[in-house]
């Protein structure tokens, strides 16, 4: 609900601002005409200013036809038909050795820094079988009569 509709609702007509601004331009489209046929009466007709002709002289050679000419005659430049496939090269999907060499490097200074700091090296994860054999060893040594613990 904007005002156009609080106008309506009183019994007023809103204002068309485009159809005003539309009969403003008219008038003054009106007044414009009236005033070139005035103007075009007043003052006698100007004679259209006089042509002048080209002299005809000899416009030297077409670069252009000439420079296509040529390029369509040369060599085409040097293509590379060695095509090589990437996938069939042996070292395809290969780690370059310089990074395997850069990261058993990172590894042997990262063991040495932290035998230097007194830590434990990295926690190694129990695999099922290891897991097993080490309680079969655990009772083995319970069933001798081991106390348990590091053997």
């Amino acid at each position: 609900m904007g005002p156009r509709d609080a106008l309506i609702r009183q019994g007023k007509q809103p204002m068309d601002h485009s159809k005003a601004n539309r009969l403003k331009v008219h008038e003054a489209s009106e007044i414009n005409n009236l005033r070139k046929a005035q103007e075009a009466m007043d003052s006698p007709r100007k004679p259209p200013p006089p042509q002048v002709q080209a002299a005809k002289c000899n416009p030297g050679p077409n670069f252009l036809a000439k420079n296509r000419a040529e390029a369509s005659k040369a060599a085409p430049k040097h293509k590379r038909h060695d095509k090589t496939d990437y996938l069939a090269k042996p070292e395809y999907g290969k780690v370059p050795q310089y990074l395997v060499e850069r990261n058993i490097r990172r590894d042997l200074e990262r063991e040495r820094a932290l035998e230097a700091a007194g830590m434990p090296p990295e926690p190694q994860y129990l695999v099922e079988r290891n897991i097993r054999r080490d309680l079969e060893r655990q009772r083995a040594l319970e069933a001798a009569g081991m106390p348990p613990g590091r053997s």
